[in-house]
């Protein structure tokens, strides 16, 4: 009934995590000034691990929230389809 879910999901699952990423990314680089070797590799292994895990809880809530736009909007439908008992 609903095949336009799964792939509007995916697109903005995907896009939400990117763009947490680049966010978290730019606040870094603005932020940490890395002098040693050391230091550098810190700043992006931090950086990945940060925007990754922040990234997987936007893919889960925008996920969640698709999920409930369909939910609502099947029963939208079904009570507009709904035959009145009068």
């Amino acid at each position: 009934m609903f095949p336009v879910a799964p792939i509007l999901t995916a697109a903005a699952s995907y896009a939400s995590a990117a763009a947490v990423g680049k966010v978290v990314s730019d606040v870094v680089k603005s932020n940490v000034n890395p002098v040693t070797t050391m230091e550098k590799i810190q700043v992006a292994v931090g950086t990945t691990v940060l925007s990754a895990t922040l990234g997987h809880m936007a893919n889960a809530y925008v996920a969640g929230s698709i999920r409930e736009t369909v939910e609502t909007v099947k029963k939208f439908r079904a009570a507009k389809n709904a035959v009145p008992t009068t």
